[in-house]
């Protein structure tokens, strides 16, 4: 694979990278393997996880996919976070600690 597939198939991939808390005056962004938050209140950005810690190892090719605040409404302070191979990570973005994490094919 050249570069240019990889880049198309990357292209191909429906990606949420960014989320913004209202609540939490927030944006979380998904880079590569790392996620990222940004305080909008005092400027700082802080490296809130990497793939490979959470995940206990990850391929060249795995990559946080997916970053979401939960809904107003509810505790708009937990993110949940996705990769390609399907795991699941929920986090506290006030504690900066993941609360509970799922694998594909697994529950709870």
């Amino acid at each position: 694979m050249d570069a240019h597939d990889h880049v198309c198939a990357w292209l191909s991939v429906d990606l949420n990278v960014m989320s913004w808390s209202t609540a939490t005056n927030m944006l979380a962004l998904a880079l590569d393997k790392a996620v990222f938050l940004w305080n909008a209140g005092t400027g700082s950005i802080t490296e809130l996880c990497v793939l490979s810690s959470l995940t206990g190892g990850s391929a060249d090719d795995d990559y946080q996919s997916c970053v979401s605040f939960m809904p107003a409404g509810s505790d708009t302070s937990v993110l949940a976070l996705g990769n390609t191979r399907g795991d699941v990570q929920v986090t506290s973005v006030i504690l900066l600690l993941q609360v509970r994490s799922t694998q594909p094919g697994h529950s709870g």
